[in-house]
């Protein structure tokens, strides 16, 4: 009888300290992501909302819910409709926004600039001061804040010019503060790029 105590006291123990281990664990976590980053959308640019972070609320784009996203986290880019949609590894469409890609004409390359489509994974990521180093040609320079390369030289990256039509030269440009956002909380080295066709 006293064994059966013995034991039935130490299993209770060890949930107890597990549940400790757990919570402490939460606590960091929330600590470290509440203080990486200042931001917390919505954005706006130019008065319109350009990024919210919500599954169930309306907005001004038509993605679904719930994907199968092959349990990776996926950034899901429509130039049909000018914007895109990020899911987590359950499927959930945990945000929308607005999202600028390649123009059908570049007039001073003259050729199409529309984005590659198809799947693809990020491969690297840059700072605030990533630039291009293609355009303008001949030299590049242009910048690129938070810039999560895809594709050789294609990228999802901040900029202040967000026209309500596909214009870049094939990159996806979102709001500074959404790159930002996306940058530091949902995409990683290896997170799922998904780009639909025009």
């Amino acid at each position: 009888m006293n064994n059966w105590l013995l034991k039935k006291t130490v299993v209770k123990f060890i949930s107890i300290m597990i549940c400790l281990i757990c919570l402490i664990t939460l606590n960091t976590v929330a600590a470290a992501s509440s203080s990486s980053s200042a931001l917390h959308p919505p954005f706006y640019y130019k008065d319109q909302m350009v990024f919210k972070v919500s599954s169930y609320s309306s907005s001004p784009w038509s993605f679904s819910r719930y994907i199968d996203s092959g349990g990776e986290r996926m950034f899901l880019f429509d130039p049909k409709q000018v914007a895109f949609a990020i899911y987590d590894e359950y499927g959930r469409r945990i945000g929308v926004g607005k999202a600028v890609g390649g123009g059908t004409w570049c007039s001073d390359v003259g050729r199409s600039c529309r984005t590659v489509r198809g799947e693809f994974k990020v491969y690297s990521k840059g700072s605030k001061y990533c630039k291009s180093g293609a355009y303008p040609r001949p030299h590049g320079g242009a910048p690129m804040p938070y810039c999560m390369h895809f594709h050789r030289g294609y990228a999802i990256h901040g900029s202040y010019d967000l026209p309500d039509k596909n214009a870049s030269h094939g990159c996806i440009r979102v709001d500074k503060q959404t790159a930002k956002w996306l940058s530091e909380n949902f995409i990683q080295k290896g997170t799922k790029v998904v780009v639909l066709d025009y």
